[in-house]
């Protein structure tokens, strides 16, 4: 063939086969009109590094929220034992029973956690992503969490008293009770840990500089999703879960889009 000939492409298959056996990446590719093929960036679409680590490992991240999920369904036989009262307690797990829906809720509930920190963990391999330089307050996000857990799970039973009192629970609702008493420690936790935890990606690079409105949207909507799947169907408990959050959101806006 002379040198004026034309020039031979490999099958975009075969380059794509070869890129990943090389480089051990899956990332999605695009190829251009002459040919050639390059790597496919979410964050030529306006995304943060956060929402494109996302975008691109998605089936990965839900697979092991998944696995977490049916771990934690099949482990928490009685979920009423890790309530503060340990005071509702059943042995029939049949379809239908609170005790049934409220594993599924915590197991839902645990591997959305584990599959939210797998996600920042694999954010931080981004080259624009440095967690190191926002080590302080992603440690600061993970101890406020746990304390936060903590000192809401002491004070749930006094507000579910509280909420029975003023007829806002059924005394006889068993699945509001367990909710109450397992899921508002969790609202307590968000709380105290979404503003750390949002400055601390702001400040590594995984969220951009000044919060936008899609972030605050976001969080917004995620706060909003966690209170209607796991709070009693009441407006009072529903403001209970989403208070704390949204006041972490606020703070965090605060501190970073005024300071």
């Amino acid at each position: 063939m002379s040198a004026s000939g034309p020039i031979l492409r490999p099958p975009v298959e075969t380059v794509l086969l070869v890129k990943k056996l090389t480089t051990g990446r899956s990332d999605s590719y695009t190829m251009d009109t002459t040919g050639v093929v390059e790597p496919f960036d979410p964050r030529g679409y306006g995304l943060s590094p956060l929402a494109a680590t996302l975008r691109c490992r998605a089936p990965r991240l839900i697979a092991g929220s998944l696995l977490v999920a049916v771990v934690v369904f099949f482990a928490a036989r009685d979920p009423g034992y890790l309530s503060p009262t340990a005071g509702l307690r059943t042995d029939v797990f049949a379809s239908g029973s609170p005790d049934l829906l409220v594993r599924l809720e915590l197991a839902g509930l645990v591997g959305a956690l584990v599959g939210g920190t797998h996600l920042v963990l694999l954010t931080g391999r981004d080259a624009a992503v440095d967690l190191r330089s926002a080590a302080k307050y992603l440690i600061s996000a993970a101890a406020a969490f746990i304390i936060g857990v903590g000192l809401t799970w002491f004070v749930a039973p006094s507000v579910v008293d509280l909420l029975i009192s003023t007829d806002r629970l059924a005394s006889g609702s068993r699945q509001a009770i367990l909710e109450l008493e397992l899921f508002l420690p969790v609202a307590g936790g968000l709380g105290m840990a979404t503003a750390p935890l949002l400055v601390g990606l702001a400040r590594s690079g995984a969220l951009p500089s000044r919060l936008g409105e899609r972030t605050k949207g976001m969080a917004l909507l995620l706060t909003v999703a966690f209170a209607a799947f796991f709070s009693p169907p009441d407006p009072t408990t529903f403001a209970l879960y989403a208070m704390p959050p949204l006041a972490g959101v606020a703070v965090a806006v605060a501190w970073i889009d005024f300071r």
